[in-house]
């Protein structure tokens, strides 16, 4: 489209646009087509990437979630092991019940 200013003393200037029709070599044409299908795929491209990255954080967020439920279950099982031990009776305790003899 080709704008011009149309002076005139009698009115106010007006702004005459005019349609061009330009012819543009066949590779032009081409070129112009490819150039947008690469912009396309590009866009494509980069909605996939932030995908997978959201995918890659959710899975990492899991994974971190799954380490601390490990470490405090065995925990939790460390505990419950040193609780069903026998408790070692004190000495005096041995000697008084008669158990242990010097």
């Amino acid at each position: 489209m080709l704008c011009l200013i149309q002076m005139s003393s009698r009115e106010p200037r007006q702004l005459l646009c005019l349609h061009v029709l330009v012819l543009l070599p066949q590779s032009m044409v081409q070129f112009c087509s490819q150039l947008e299908a690469m912009q396309s795929l590009k866009e494509q491209l980069e909605e996939r990437t932030r995908m997978i990255e959201a995918n890659i954080q959710r899975q990492q967020d899991e994974l971190r979630q799954i380490q601390e439920e490990l470490q405090r279950v065995q925990g939790q099982s460390l505990q419950v092991r040193l609780k069903s031990r026998p408790a070692v009776a004190p000495f005096t305790q041995l000697v008084s019940a008669g158990l242990m003899h010097f």
